[in-house]
């Protein structure tokens, strides 16, 4: 799996070696729930509205090889635009905040978000992955469709308290 983060900032190059920018943004395509591009940044003044598919990436390591760039405006979404907007779910309770994104290594299929509620609490409980068969995009907001409260991975559950020494039951 790959995160936006693997993405962010590699350097990109065409077929000859020539440097043509780098990464700074993500295309989205939720319909197809995969990633249709790349967008660029260029080291060219006026040439910073480009992009490339991702079907003309030939491959990528530490930088990302590519057939051709295009100067294409989309109306598809871009990551950014979705980065730290809220999740909830169907009561409208903030399930967290959309941080990431997790990516299919072959395919560039989106797998999922992953949902963080603030560093403290991603620290105790770790952060929240949601499938991307479980979100609705809005304006404002993602909507969590999928949540269940009945299930819990708490690790302060009863049985484990007398391990965490913080057992409140008098033995």
């Amino acid at each position: 799996m790959y995160r936006y983060r693997d993405f962010k900032l590699m350097n990109v190059c065409d077929l000859n070696g020539k440097k043509l920018g780098f990464i700074n943004d993500l295309i989205l395509n939720f319909k197809l729930a995969k990633i249709s591009g790349f967008g660029l940044y260029s080291h060219k003044l006026l040439n910073n509205d480009v992009m490339v598919l991702s079907d003309d990436v030939v491959s990528f390591d530490k930088c990302m090889i590519v057939k051709k760039v295009q100067r294409v405006k989309t109306n598809l979404l871009n990551f950014k635009e979705i980065c730290n907007c809220d999740i909830v779910n169907e009561k409208g309770q903030i399930v967290g905040l959309a941080q990431d994104i997790l990516i299919d290594e072959n395919t560039f299929k989106i797998k999922g978000i992953v949902a963080s509620k603030g560093i403290v609490n991603d620290f105790i409980c770790g952060k929240k992955i949601i499938l991307i068969d479980q979100l609705c995009f809005g304006d404002k907001n993602i909507l969590d469709k999928m949540s269940n409260e009945k299930i819990s991975f708490d690790v302060t559950a009863k049985t484990n308290l007398k391990w965490l020494n913080c057992s409140d039951e008098n033995e």
